[in-house]
């Protein structure tokens, strides 16, 4: 029982194909969290408001973790 080889390279040809959709997600989702995490030097800035007054600014750099920055942020108010 021999497999043919057009066969296989067929095979390979096909899950490429299927698979580059996948490929391409996991690779532009890895790039954008490396340069977001080690190279972004952007601010995020939250103004509170209160009746159109301003009570508090707080200003968040985008190289930490954001979620840890405003869960202490919380905890300060």
């Amino acid at each position: 029982m021999s497999v043919d080889t057009a066969f296989v390279e067929a095979l390979f040809y096909v899950s490429l194909i299927i698979l580059a959709p996948v490929f391409f997600k996991i690779s532009r989702t890895t790039t954008r969290y490396l340069i977001n995490r080690y190279i972004s030097d952007a601010e995020i800035v939250i103004v509170r408001k209160q009746g159109g007054a301003v009570i508090s600014t707080q200003r968040i750099k985008t190289s930490g973790y954001v979620v840890d920055q405003l869960e202490s942020i919380r905890g300060d108010a």
